[in-house]
């Protein structure tokens, strides 16, 4: 048993700025046809920057879903055809007004899910750990934060996730 299915066809049902959604239908191993919704979304990067004082670097953004102000790591979506590291850079740069670091850390890494004719529908995800220097950054936020933080490394605001990464360095 192989637990593959084979698409058939697929029909773009909505277009969207950052997603685009779609219905395939595909067959089954065993020979009975199925429909799956399939979301196609650029793929993009986390950044954790992390300063001298083992503080973490959050900004408060507005989130439309969830109807608040979340207090998160900066991050963002690829660009057409950019590269990990220079989507970490600009946005770093459009969400802090930072982009002066060398050699982040990668501490995940999802590799592309290709379509069986070759067709990317997902791009690479990465999360990197940066060193900043807070006496070497000029915070400038971007007009989607209200404002910024710098919390420990060990507070109950990082999630276990996050915090398993920046307690192993």
């Amino acid at each position: 048993m192989k637990l593959t299915e084979e698409k058939l066809d697929s029909t773009l049902k909505y277009k969207g700025v950052v997603i685009d959604v779609y219905n395939d239908r595909v067959l089954l191993e065993n020979g009975k046809e199925a429909t799956r919704d399939v979301v196609r979304h650029p793929g993009g990067v986390c950044v954790v920057a992390l300063n001298e004082d083992n503080e973490v670097y959050f900004v408060r953004q507005f989130r439309y879903p969830h109807g608040k102000v979340l207090l998160e790591i900066p991050a963002g979506k690829f660009d057409k055809d950019e590269s990990s590291l220079d989507c970490v850079k600009r946005e770093l740069k459009e969400e802090i007004g930072f982009s002066d670091f060398d050699n982040p850390i990668i501490t995940n890494y999802t590799d592309e899910v290709k379509e069986k004719s070759g067709k990317t529908i997902h791009n690479i995800e990465l999360d990197f750990i940066i060193e900043a220097n807070k006496e070497n950054i000029n915070i400038t936020l971007s007009k989607e934060h209200t404002e910024y933080a710098w919390v420990p490394k060990e507070s109950e605001l990082l999630d276990d996730y996050i915090k398993a990464k920046l307690l192993n360095l």
